[in-house]
């Protein structure tokens, strides 16, 4: 019996394949037929009888490269529905977009995934439901729900049926859905299969394409539905160049399909590369050099052509000897595939002769079902042969038949689509993307070659300013790029904006006249140290020439890479959007282990791919390790600046008298919003300052405002005088201009530094910027001006690291900090590591004779009053998520320490105000009278009447993971789940140790404030906020 579909074909060969290893993956995993067989089954009626998945429902899947994506898309399938891929590092408008023209109303994924798809699911005009696979497929397979049963049949689409939606870049500025069918699939699998000799016994394909990228399908389906193995792997495994060849070899790989500018990266393991039996190039125009590399004795070369909308692949063209390519001026396109047609036509929609060029027109089997939700378009783009009333394809590729054999060629586009590193490019698409923007008039983008071979091209952007922008000194066009990339992927996103003042107009039609257009290069600075490209956009100042030298290196290793001319690579330019790809990752990494004598791993180029992003990254890896944090590192760090400190030290010794006016930082956060309350009522300050990031001094004081109104604070009436300055700690001068930095340096003799970014999930590099380097550049202004400066540090206990899982039973506020890094576990925050190197750096700063004192409160919490509390805290979470989940772990030794934050409030202010500086005071609760883990969740249930069970922890952590994204705790579980090297604890594990108070209880002695407790009442005002 024929098979309708790929879905009933792969039920037998999995049934039939029984121990032959269907999926191959990194550090030698493996899935046989069978298991594979039993995974789809096992997901295909979980998400028919659990999710809600129907028949011709479009399901989406947001994964990454691993097997469950395999098993997923054909679960999906075996369910009776088409899959829609979506990648999840897509502009989250883009994104939100895809899934309101799909109409998702599922979507399968990974918890990995889970904060970015929950921002883009914002934008969606309806319900979508996020379903989390981790875990789950082997869950159920391994369950009885597999068990074969009569009651539920397995469902097998119609040829007709939509296999997926493929979404593809289209000229409107919005991507369309491509709806695939499940004949063009099954006709591509078995066509692609034969050609590229594919069988059971021996034969490994190399899964390479991107799941959103239309090769996977062929990929996938050819390989499977003929009984072979799939080889997948990682990222960095796939890397193009050594990387990729060695995994080839490895894994014994005998087909791949790759585009021409991969393979090429592979030419000099052509020959070393035996296993490969076929090699087919796709996606981009391959060149006869590169033909005549692959195509040796007993491996086939195939030119591979199609376009998604004609189920990826149509033609293909077979070189089995070099011989093949005797007379050819180019790679042919080669035959249609069985059930696939191409025909030449002209603008009449008749055929042209042979040597005349022609656009491709393709029908029969391959031919998709349009594009969905776009009527008009399809119809445009999919017409009816009014001769021979078949439907065809209008693919807006030229082609041309030539020489006695009348082999296809391809002979251009007739619109203004191109391809970039493999990628379909609308020209009118950004055009139109541009000209939403309130700053332009009128655009026009190109492609320019940006090397002297035309190897590599980038996207320019010629745009014509409306007035107002054209006479603005802040317009840049960092502006244009940045509204860009909300809207586009970074492959449509121009490298280089020339700002014109008209653009060039054919003389007949007044249309633009693309080769009248300037090149870029003649418009650049020759310096690549500064950020602009062809607008506004002025040098980067202020460097030193250490920085400025390697800016200048970074900028030239990028250019020496992309095979670049002069001029064309900033500070600023990223190095995917000027031709940058995974082929040339390796390259740039060596390049960079000679330029700077430091390894770099390919994420990090991923993650930093500018030049000054990777300056940055650099010389924060030279300061410290990875994993723990160096003392001589953080030496360097201050003894760098120790010298200047000094002398600027002995000139404020013989300062004047003080103004009475304090600096406060962090003020519209938690805390910084109720201490400044308490210092406007209690301090002998005439003025205070506040430091507050934003466009204005407006915005400013609507910020302190809602964070007064959040926290329920009542209008003050002080007789303070109040002053909210736009700046940010984390720039030079903070922020300010330079006669405003001097003016404050010598006004301000107080100065509160409460800012800090608290998230656990950060790492040191990315959360050090703001808490070292804007602690850093307080220590700066504390040392200028015409007197001394008394600076009150808010650090955290968080600074002591892991020291209580290693037998430190009390940690006292004199404890040798030094030693904490030693005691880093792995599972240590970033914040924790950022938090202990700024406080060495202002212990220093007291070292040296500043007046300083430093505060570490505990967990701050709840006001022990009003029980407002900061929602988002990570005690708060995790109250919150064991409720939503009502169950909560046995953890003996873990304590909370927390604080409210009117006591951290009141101490800091009574203790400044009424006590020479210099000592450390830790803010946190007495052991004695603070509840424990298992008593606070007793109390929820007490007084509340919360269902809630104590469970083991291993067992708490598996229904940890199996929660939903709705669920409090979902964005912090592989925090919580990461388990430290040395002990086998997770961070809710760690004992917590007793942190001594001496320093805290004597100095509030004969005052009001009470060293604070955690009880009952604190527990119920706390609770009660949380339910209002």
């Amino acid at each position: 019996m024929e098979d309708n579909s790929v879905v009933p074909l792969l039920r037998r060969v999995c049934k039939e394949g029984g121990i032959r290893l269907a999926l191959v993956g990194t550090k030698d995993t493996s899935l046989t037929y069978e298991e594979l067989g039993r995974d789809v089954r096992a997901l295909s009626r979980h998400l028919r009888r659990t999710v809600g998945v129907r028949p011709k429902l479009a399901v989406g899947v947001c994964m990454d490269r691993r097997f469950d994506h395999i098993v997923t898309i054909l679960g999906v399938l075996d369910a009776g529905a088409p899959y829609v891929p979506l990648d999840p590092s897509l502009p989250h408008r883009r994104l939100a977009y895809m899934i309101n023209d799909s109409q998702l109303d599922i979507i399968l994924t990974q918890r990995q995934f889970a904060l970015d798809l929950e921002s883009v699911l914002r934008d969606v005009s309806f319900s979508s439901k996020l379903v989390y696979l981790d875990g789950l497929i082997r869950h159920l397979s391994s369950s009885n729900e597999i068990e074969e049963d009569d009651t539920d049949t397995d469902l097998d689409p119609d040829p007709e049926d939509l296999a997926n939606i493929i979404y593809t870049s289209g000229s409107s500025g919005e991507p369309k859905g491509v709806m695939v069918l499940h004949k063009g699939v099954m006709a591509l699998s078995r066509a692609a299969a034969e050609v590229w000799e594919l069988n059971q016994r021996d034969s490994r394909m190399l899964q390479f394409s991107s799941h959103c990228f239309d090769a996977s399908t062929v990929e996938i389906f050819a390989t499977l539905c003929s009984g072979a193995t799939l080889v997948l792997g990682s990222r960095d495994e796939l890397l193009p160049g050594p990387n990729l060849a060695r995994y080839i070899d490895t894994h014994k790989v005998t087909a791949a399909l790759l585009p021409p500018s991969v393979l090429s990266t592979l030419n000099e393991f052509s020959s070393e590369l035996t296993c490969l039996r076929a090699v087919i190039a796709g996606g981009e125009a391959c060149t006869l050099a590169l033909a005549s590399t692959w195509a040796l004795p007993g491996r086939r070369f195939i030119n591979a052509y199609g376009p998604t909308e004609c189920t990826v692949v149509t033609t293909m063209h077979v070189i089995d000897d070099i011989s093949d390519l005797s007379g050819l001026s180019t790679v042919p396109l080669g035959a249609p595939l069985p059930g696939w047609t191409v025909d030449l036509l002209d603008s009449q929609l008749e055929p042209v002769e042979d040597g005349e060029v022609g656009q491709i027109y393709i029908g029969g089997v391959g031919v998709s079902a349009g594009y969905f939700g776009k009527p008009k378009l399809t119809s445009e783009c999919f017409i009816i042969h009014p001769r021979t009333g078949q439907t065809l394809y209008r693919s807006g590729d030229l082609g041309v038949r030539r020489g006695s054999r009348k082999l296809l060629e391809f002979a251009g586009r007739v619109d203004t689509q191109i391809k970039i590193r493999g990628f379909r490019v609308e020209l009118g698409a950004v055009e139109q993307t541009l000209c939403q923007h309130l700053a332009v008039e009128h655009a026009a983008v190109t492609a320019v070659a940006a090397n002297k071979d035309g190897s590599n091209q980038i996207l320019v952007a010629y745009v014509v300013l409306r007035r107002e922008a054209a006479e603005s000194k802040l317009f840049s066009s960092s502006l244009l790029k940045s509204f860009l990339l909300d809207h586009l992927p970074s492959y449509m996103v121009p490298h280089v904006y020339v700002i014109m003042t008209a653009l060039p107009l054919t003389l007949n039609g007044g249309k633009v006249d693309r080769k009248a257009l300037p090149h870029p290069v003649s418009l650049q600075s020759s310096s690549p140290v500064s950020n602009g490209c062809c607008g506004h956009d002025t040098a980067v100042d202020g460097l030193d020439d250490d920085l400025h030298g390697m800016l200048s290196m970074a900028c030239l290793t990028f250019a020496n890479v992309l095979g670049l001319d002069g001029g064309l690579v900033k500070v600023d330019s990223n190095f995917f959007d000027l031709g940058g790809n995974s082929l040339l990752l390796m390259p740039l990494l060596s390049e960079l282990r000679q330029t700077f004598e430091m390894e770099m791993l390919s994420r990090e180029i991923y993650n930093h791919p500018t030049p000054q992003q990777l300056v940055r990254l650099i010389l924060t890896k030279r300061k410290q390790t990875d994993s723990v944090l160096q003392l001589d590192a953080v030496r360097d760090v201050l003894n760098k600046e120790s010298q200047s400190l000094d002398r600027t030290l002995r000139a404020l010794k013989s300062g004047k008298l003080r103004s009475r006016a304090a600096l406060v930082t962090g003020a519209t956060g938690f805390l910084g919003v109720f201490l400044l309350d308490n210092l406007l009522a209690q301090s002998p300050f005439q003025v205070i300052y506040c430091l507050v990031r934003g466009n204005s001094v407006a915005q400013a004081w609507e910020k302190l405002g809602a964070a007064r109104q959040k926290y329920g604070l009542a209008t003050r009436i002080s007789n303070v005088q109040l002053v909210l300055l736009v700046g940010d700690i984390q720039e030079l001068m903070l922020g300010r201009s330079e006669e405003s930095y001097a003016q404050l340096c010598q006004h301000v003799d107080t100065i509160y530094h409460v800012a800090a970014v608290t998230n656990y999930l950060w790492p040191y590099e990315e959360i050090g910027l703001p808490n070292v380097v804007g602690t850093k550049n307080i220590l700066h202004f504390a040392a200028n001006g015409i007197s001394t400066k008394t600076l009150h540090y808010v650090s955290t206990v968080g600074v002591y690291g892991s020291l209580s899982a290693f037998s430190f039973d009390l940690l006292d506020e004199n404890f040798d900090m030094e030693c904490c890094p030693s005691f880093f576990s792995n599972t240590e925050t970033g914040y924790s590591k950022s938090k202990w190197v700024a406080e060495m750096m202002v212990l220093d700063f007291r070292s040296r004779g500043f007046p300083v004192s430093i505060y570490r409160p505990g967990f701050i919490q709840a006001h022990s009053v009003t029980g407002a509390a900061n929602r988002d805290d990570m005690m708060c979470r995790y109250i919150q998520g064991c409720i939503q989940m009502g169950k909560y772990p046995h953890l003996p030794r873990k304590f909370w320490i927390p604080v409210s934050v009117d006591f951290v409030a009141d101490a800091i202010s009574y203790i400044s105000l009424n006590t020479a500086p210099g000592q450390i005071y830790n803010l946190v609760p007495d052991r004695e009278r603070e509840m424990g883990n298992s008593a606070m969740f007793q109390t929820l249930k007490d007084v509340w009447q919360y269902k809630l069970e104590e469970l083991g922890f291993p067992e708490w952590l598996e229904a940890l993971s199996s929660v939903p994204s709705s669920n409090s705790l979902y964005p912090v579980l592989s925090y919580l789940s990461e388990t430290d090297n040395g002990n086998n604890l997770t961070p809710l594990e760690m004992p917590t140790a007793t942190f001594g108070f001496t320093n805290t209880r004597e100095v509030l002695r004969g005052s009001d404030i009470i060293v604070p407790s955690f009880e009952r009442s604190h527990l119920e005002k706390y609770v009660g906020f949380m339910q209002n």
